[in-house]
């Protein structure tokens, strides 16, 4: 069970809520670059960081996110997508949680994965792409992209109800099918999707080994340098940080200096490690990265 669905368990006990202290959705996983969008400011999103109402997620090339929801849900995040948080929130009244959430997908790939894990609640959940909604109250599992062409819903399994400006809302019920909207012309009948297509859709969201995956519980570090120049270190994670990679700063003393070494970490593995090092290496000054276990608390860059 998740820390966000633990949270809301709890709190049923208490009565009447509206949940503002308890984490909603957490990041579980991730691919970097990453961003997330908040109050005006753009940092790089991290493994374990709480998602929250008005955020934005977006991510490069290669990034890709896994996010767990507190009505037991996933959503997973494809790589050049871009997913604006519109409503997220949690009311608990007796025993019955009501979860709420909007989701508007502007461009990208996404899987969203609703399940009834924890059985108290009522869900109202809404995705958005462009002009089409999905609506989801029961449990389903279904995924989705938008391209500068189409509109995509694919279903995998349960029920969904889709509305489009162009045509009546009606029911996804049936396995493996999908419903086709292009952008310039009528919303076209559901059709039957093939297996090539929906293994490129689930291989569009899903986490790849060895593409630097991080973690909440990661040990593994990069190590990009070393100076005792505090100020090129600062410079050198501002640089990484605005790119989508969460530096942080690792300082330590030796022979009566103090080093300043710039970090990536949280990687679920030395083997994720070791290809973010390959990968980042020659970029952004970074001649000699080196991969070690995390063993000395950073900072995180600010």
């Amino acid at each position: 069970m998740t820390k966000a669905v633990v949270c809301l368990a709890v709190l049923a006990a208490v009565g009447s809520v509206t949940v503002n202290a308890a984490p909603i959705s957490i990041v579980e996983e991730l691919q970097v670059p990453v961003w997330l969008e908040r109050e005006q400011q753009r940092m790089p999103l991290r493994a374990s960081m709480q998602l929250k109402e008005f955020d934005t997620l977006k991510t490069g090339e290669t990034g890709r996110i896994v996010a767990l929801i507190a009505d037991g849900s996933l959503l997973a995040v494809g790589e050049r997508t871009r997913i604006s948080i519109e409503r997220l929130s949690a009311t608990i009244e007796a025993t019955t949680i009501t979860f709420q959430a909007f989701l508007g997908v502007a461009k990208g790939s996404f899987h969203y994965i609703a399940d009834d894990t924890v059985r108290t609640t009522q869900r109202d959940v809404g995705l958005r792409i462009n002009a089409t909604i999905i609506d989801v109250r029961q449990p389903a599992d279904f995924r989705g992209q938008s391209n500068v062409e189409t509109e995509l819903v694919c279903l995998i399994d349960g029920t969904i109800t889709i509305e489009h400006l162009a045509i009546n809302s009606f029911v996804m019920n049936k396995p493996r099918t999908v419903f086709v909207a292009p952008k310039s012309d009528t919303p076209t009948a559901v059709t039957t999707a093939d297996s090539e297509l929906l293994r490129a859709w689930t291989n569009a969201t899903k986490l790849i080994a060895e593409r630097s995956i991080t973690v909440p519980d990661g040990s593994w570090i990069v190590q990009l340098a070393a100076t005792n120049d505090e100020r090129a270190a600062n410079i050198l994670a501002r640089r990484l940080w605005q790119a989508g990679y969460a530096a942080s700063i690792k300082s330590v003393d030796s022979d009566d200096r103090t080093f300043y070494r710039p970090t990536v970490n949280r990687f679920d593995s030395e083997l994720e490690a070791r290809g973010f090092a390959s990968r980042i290496k020659g970029q952004f000054v970074v001649t000699s990265p080196w991969v070690t276990r995390s063993t000395v608390e950073s900072r995180p860059h600010q």
